[in-house]
């Protein structure tokens, strides 16, 4: 009898594996595609009948594990638990996962072992959820898959280790076959099947493509064969090879990867002619080219004049308040330059025009004054609208380029480095509208351009820049220029009578990246000795003494922090990380801990250093001045698939440009359904995911982590933080946060810097918590304001 029911237990456990295998090769097959059918899932149930029989986790060492139902586990490995008491509760929304195995039963306290006489049948049902485009093909498939598994020889009397060797070899066939297809993508959360998805997709639509820089390159599907012979620019279409954006030039439309699958399908299905086919109809959220100025951004040219208008003396004026010496008047004119003036305040206006039908979508405006005193006061340069430009500032002047140099184009920092290369040379020349951010919008329209220049600046940040920008363009067709061969921006060279074209001609190609020589990098250790502060990062400005100690915030760094329950982890990193974000650097949160609306809430009133409560009639100007910061925030909240949180970093850097990661925190986020052992294996991948992601990506990643539990009076230590040995010795910073308020006299709470990787420069910095705007103030902090105050007294004084 026990031979009998250790077969149906094998009998089971094989039948779980095979529906795990389906529902996982579903689910991989979903996140290939892009394409999320959700809403519209369909529920089939499937009744199967196992025996009630002596639960063998006593005996046999396992452990029950309560998640949804209940499983088993030995060695790793999970088996579905049924039986064991009967239950029959019907709950159609399990889902069965990659490790996690959800039955429909009532969820009850404690399992009941039973004797093992009792050999009664007990119906139990597994609920599944389909997501697939092809559900009827993958219900006839579980069909199959039961009813084989049932039907043979259930009741059938069997050699137990035979029976036992046999489900073991199929068990292990079939986590190998898992196994293989998880390995397709890699461990940056990369999928490797993404590209070869869109071919076979076109292949299959018969959709000649060839492939280009970013991406592949096709006609619009209504224009039919005649046009893919052809192949001219205007009736193109462009996918790109890693995000699945296109933009259709003959429609006027971008958008999504399964936007356009939706499309190619409708076009495909209907009867008429295709040119009576409307494209993207019926389609949400696509995004169609306008043939109009953006009717907002022209109310900041009222009043506005063209710079034919400007006399002399004016000129002269103009260029030397914003130092743009060098660039004549004519190149103003051509790139529709506007200009105001009242009294001795001066706007200039930059229009930036989409590079399909020439009109204006959004404008830069500077602003500066002249003094009573003759002094030239300069203020912030204002984009509107505000937020992300999905443009360059240059393409207006596209039609006046020489026909000699119509495959080459010059990608700089600023509108007026952008103006001089294209008078000095002749060459296209465009302007990004933020230096750390090219948008992918933009890239379609540069896949025609065979050699593109990245002039961006002198800088290690420009440097790190260029690195990211070379890759996401096509480092094949990229030319930089190493940081220290660079000594001046393109209106600098200008001024100083030295020629565009030959530092133009200095520029090299980016070389492969695997194979690396002295001569390769001679010039970076180099800048590594000469510029230190500009390789050690950019400067925090609320916490000045990281400064002193971790010298500034590097891309390609890992940083732990870590601290007691309760001690503000979250409070200083959320500030921490604001300060960067306010001085350009991209940022995405990964808030596993708390929600993303009470994180913003908090960072709201550290952006502005007030209790925005007890100011709510100024909420609106704080949200839109907030909303103009390059934070980006991920979707997800408590325990989170590593391979997910990959590759939303991945789509995050590679679209947004991200250079900085925070994690709040990993525990939350990999949750607790693992044992001891165990659980330190999976932190331990983990963690080096996500060093590995840092250095291939250039990112910054910043991770919170839970200390173990230790005596409230001990103080913490790089031992302290939970986990193996590994995870510290991947970490490049580990930042402590140090709270005596409960168990010393001293009543303090302090960063303790316990490993800088940098420079090896340790220390402490004191905090103090603000409680009214939620920001630790520093001593520094304390010694501006005390100034601050102190100037203000004299100045009323006076």
């Amino acid at each position: 009898m026990r031979e009998n029911t250790m077969y149906q237990f094998l009998q089971l456990q094989y039948l779980t594996q095979q529906v795990r295998y389906l529902r996982f090769l579903q689910s991989h097959l979903n996140s290939l595609s892009k394409k999320w059918t959700v809403g519209n899932s369909v529920s089939q149930r499937y009744t199967t009948t196992s025996r009630t029989y002596c639960c063998l986790c006593k005996n046999r060492n396992y452990s029950l594990i309560k998640r949804q139902g209940y499983g088993l586990r030995k060695e790793g490995e999970r088996f579905l638990h049924d039986g064991i008491n009967g239950n029959n509760g019907k709950d159609g929304n399990n889902q069965i996962e990659n490790e996690a195995y959800s039955t429909n039963k009532e969820k009850s306290d404690k399992p009941e072992c039973i004797n093992d006489d009792r050999t009664n049948l007990a119906p139990t049902e597994i609920t599944m959820t389909g997501t697939c485009s092809s559900q009827t093909e993958e219900r006839n498939i579980l069909d199959d898959t039961v009813e084989a598994s049932l039907n043979d020889n259930v009741n059938e009397e069997v050699n137990l280790s035979e029976a036992t060797g046999d489900a073991h070899k199929q068990v292990e066939k079939m986590d190998k076959k898992i196994a293989d297809i998880d390995s397709a993508g890699d461990e940056n959360g990369n999928n490797k099947s993404d590209i070869d998805i869109i071919k076979q997709f076109l292949t299959d639509n018969e959709l000649g493509h060839v492939t280009g820089y970013t991406g592949y390159l096709t006609v619009c599907p209504k224009l039919g064969k005649l046009a893919m012979k052809r192949r001219r620019k205007e009736d193109s279409l462009y996918i790109n090879a890693t995000s699945g954006y296109f933009y259709c030039h003959h429609c006027g439309t971008s958008g999504s990867w399964s936007q356009l699958q939706d499309n190619v399908k409708y076009i495909k299905s209907r009867k008429k002619p295709l040119k009576q086919i409307e494209c993207f109809k019926d389609i949400a959220d696509v995004v169609r080219e306008s043939n109009e100025d953006h009717t907002p951004v022209l109310k900041h040219f009222e009043g506005a004049h063209d710079f034919r208008s400007v006399t002399d003396e004016m000129f002269e004026t103009i260029q030397s308040m914003f130092e743009w010496h060098g660039i004549e008047k004519r190149t103003f004119i051509e790139y529709g330059v506007k200009w105001r003036r009242k009294e001795n305040e001066y706007w200039i206006m930059f229009p930036i025009y989409s590079p399909v039908n020439k009109v204006i979508t959004s404008v830069k405006v500077f602003n500066g004054k002249v003094t009573e005193e003759g002094d030239i006061k300069i203020n912030t340069v204002q984009k509107y609208p505000k937020g992300k430009m999905s443009y360059l500032f240059g393409w207006q002047n596209e039609g006046m380029i020489k026909r000699a140099t119509k495959h080459t184009v010059v990608i700089t920092a600023t509108e007026a480095d952008a103006m001089v290369v294209s008078q000095s040379t002749g060459i296209l020349s465009l302007s990004l509208t933020n230096v750390s951010q090219l948008p992918q919008e933009t890239l379609p329209f540069l896949e025609e351009f065979s050699k593109v220049i990245l002039w961006l600046g002198t800088d290690s940040m420009a440097w790190d820049n260029t690195k990211v920008f070379s890759k996401k363009l096509g480092d094949k067709r990229c030319h930089v220029f190493k940081p220290t061969e660079l000594k001046s921006m393109p209106h600098e060279v200008i001024q100083n009578g030295d020629s565009i074209h030959t530092i133009l001609g200095k520029s090299k190609l980016m070389s492969h990246q695997s194979i690396l020589t002295f001569a390769n990098v001679r010039q970076e250790v180099y800048a590594e000795f000469a510029d230190f502060n500009q390789v050690s990062g950019v400067k925090w400005k609320r916490y000045t003494k990281l400064n002193k100690l971790l010298k500034g915030h590097r891309r390609g760094e890992l940083t732990i922090l870590s601290g007691p329950t309760g001690s503000g982890k979250t409070t200083f990193t959320s500030e921490y990380a604001l300060d960067l974000c306010m001085q350009g650097v991209n940022t995405l949160w990964g808030s596993f801990e708390i929600s993303n609306v009470r994180l913003i809430k908090m960072m709201m009133q550290q952006f502005c250093e007030k209790s925005i409560s007890k100011h709510l009639d100024e909420f609106d100007a704080i949200a839109e001045d907030f909303a103009t910061l390059p934070m980006y925030f991920m979707a997800y909240y408590g325990e989170e698939q590593m391979r997910n949180v990959l590759e939303a970093m991945s789509h995050a850097v590679y679209i947004h440009d991200i250079s900085h990661v925070i994690v709040d925190n990993l525990q939350f986020m990999i949750g607790m359904d693992y044992n001891e052992r165990n659980r330190f294996f999976k932190q331990d991948q983990v963690v080096s995911s996500f060093r590995n992601f840092a250095t291939e990506k250039n990112c910054h990643v910043t991770l919170i982590i839970h200390p173990r539990k230790l005596n409230e009076t001990e103080e913490l230590s790089t031992a302290s933080i939970f986990g193996s040995a590994k995870v510290t010795q991947e970490a490049d910073n580990i930042l402590l946060i140090q709270d005596q308020r409960l168990t010393k006299s001293s009543r303090k709470k302090y960063v303790q810097i316990a490993k800088n990787r940098f420079d090896g420069d340790l220390g402490i910095m004191t905090l103090n918590f603000n409680k009214e705007n939620l920001t630790f103030e520093t001593k520094e902090k304390k010694k501006s304001k005390m100034l601050d105050e102190m100037e203000e007294e004299q100045e009323d004084e006076n």
